[in-house]
């Protein structure tokens, strides 16, 4: 049998009172078929395959991104907020700045005031970071240094070391 008089039978069956229907050699059930086009319908007779979606406050089926339902919108304010999850590979000394959110930021906090130490600042490695250095290289990583300490470093994960030195001084620290 053709694709068309498949078709033309299938539509003389949706048409037609019956309730079984022969198409070729397979009985078809009028009750196989969908009552609507578009799909299933809930229990309300909202077509789902269509978006539709009862609304008790309305007492209708809506699709929702068209007509907001009372019943399912939410209020921002109701909503937990979450924090994303932030991969930050720096070191901060101080911990990180924390946003209106309170979520954790991937910038190193800068007003806490160090306590004050005569102890010589120490790398990761717990070597010693001379005097007056910026920029400290400690055999794999490279840290911004402060008078107060270690103020950030990259993160870098490094199979081999070198060896630790200040790449750069502050001016007038007298290197």
């Amino acid at each position: 049998m053709n694709m068309f008089a498949s078709l033309y039978s299938i539509f003389a069956i949706l048409t037609m009172n019956s309730t079984n229907h022969t198409v070729g050699s397979s009985e078809i059930s009028s009750s196989d078929i969908p009552s609507s086009i578009g799909g299933f319908q809930d229990t309300h007779g909202c077509i789902l395959g269509a978006g539709y979606q009862w609304c008790d406050a309305h007492q209708a089926c809506e699709r929702l991104w068209v007509t907001p339902c009372p019943d399912t919108v939410a209020l921002i304010d109701d909503i937990d907020f979450a924090c994303p999850e932030v991969m930050c590979m720096m070191y901060c000394p101080y911990g990180n700045v924390i946003d209106d959110n309170g979520c954790s930021m991937c910038q190193c906090h800068a007003s806490v005031t160090p306590p004050v130490s005569n102890e010589p600042i120490r790398d990761m490695n717990s070597v010693t970071i001379p005097e007056g250095c910026q920029s400290w290289y400690d055999g794999c990583n490279i840290c911004d240094v402060g008078d107060e300490g270690i103020l950030g470093c990259s993160m870098m994960m490094c199979f081999q070391n070198g060896d630790p030195e200040c790449r750069a001084y502050r001016m007038g620290s007298g290197h």
